[in-house]
């Protein structure tokens, strides 16, 4: 399920790109607030058989307007950085009850991040994995001033006929037929600034987007968890969230915690879900930003200091 001007938006893309309309339009059906599963069936599948190669989704990108998405993506580009805007739209869509994809974002080697798509729908999975990485990834190129390209990608989409010009898209190697979609961006791409950011803006668009619940503390959390190993100062901390340092402070002493209490429980609680999924403590030590595997470990040892 998803909105009904999301539809509209991926016609209006469709036309651009040269396929006729009114077909499209048959092909959904009346409006609706929200559109089904089996009307996006038949949109997409009218599409397709009016496009004459296998890389619908990536032409459909390429054609949206910027503003197709709002808030979304006003929110997502007035983000200081790539970064800060992949923070903004994995915390948004958690937020939308039965949209049915997350963005998850999780450390990779060699300060790199991960940016992970799980789709719990049981239906369109392919093809709104490959459409929603390639959308952020044209919104976000839209507003860097250099090369944004991932490491690398996968997705759930079956192999093309011509992988070359998906390739070409994203930059980088594209494994099709993986389990869950993503891609990694290297330390570089994610701290890239875009040319749109705007405090201002950034800030009278959050109460706009859906919330996920999760109290101050937790939106904290969000922004250092993709930092772990960086150096988190109460300035630079106040600063990606809006905020002054003073009020920074107040809020945090309010919620009986110390900055520095809470990026020690960020990199714990990441931690303890790398080393679930049975990575070394070594390895996961230098994910999270702690010295050593020993320190890494008196730290979990540790209780939380939380609520003391």
């Amino acid at each position: 399920m998803f909105p009904f001007e999301t539809a509209q938006a991926l016609i209006r893309a469709a036309e651009r790109a040269g396929l006729p309309g009114a077909p499209l339009e048959r092909a959904l059906g009346p409006p609706t607030p929200v559109v089904e599963d089996a009307a996006f069936d038949r949109l997409w599948s009218a599409a397709a058989r009016a496009w004459p190669t296998d890389d619908l989704e990536l032409t459909i990108a390429a054609h949206l307007q910027p503003g197709s998405f709002a808030p979304f993506d006003f929110s997502v580009i007035t983000a200081p950085t790539v970064g800060d805007a992949l923070v903004v739209l994995s915390r948004a869509l958690s937020g939308i009850v039965g949209v049915g994809t997350t963005l998850t974002l999780e450390p990779a080697p060699r300060g790199s991040t991960s940016v992970r798509l799980l789709n719990a729908t049981d239906e369109n999975v392919v093809v709104v994995d490959a459409l929603l990485l390639a959308t952020v990834l044209c919104r976000l190129r839209q507003q860097t001033t250099t090369p944004l390209d991932p490491e690398r990608v996968w997705l759930t989409r079956p192999a093309p006929r011509h992988r070359a010009p998906w390739t070409a898209f994203f930059g980088a190697p594209v494994r099709f037929g993986a389990r869950d979609s993503g891609l990694v961006l290297s330390a570089a791409a994610w701290r890239t600034r875009l040319v749109s950011s705007n405090e201002a803006a950034h800030r009278a668009l959050a109460p706009l987007l859906p919330s996920a619940g999760g109290g101050f503390v937790d939106e904290v959390k969000a922004h250092l968890r993709h930092r772990l190993t960086e150096r988190q100062s109460l300035e630079q901390v106040a600063r990606r969230l809006g905020l002054s340092a003073r009020t920074l402070q107040r809020r945090l002493a309010a919620s009986r915690v110390t900055l520095r209490a809470l990026v020690t429980e960020t990199r714990v609680d990441e931690a303890r879900r790398l080393v679930g999924q049975g990575r070394t403590r070594d390895e996961v030590a230098a994910l999270v930003g702690f010295s050593s595997a020993s320190a890494l470990s008196r730290a979990m040892a540790r209780p939380s200091r939380r609520g003391r």
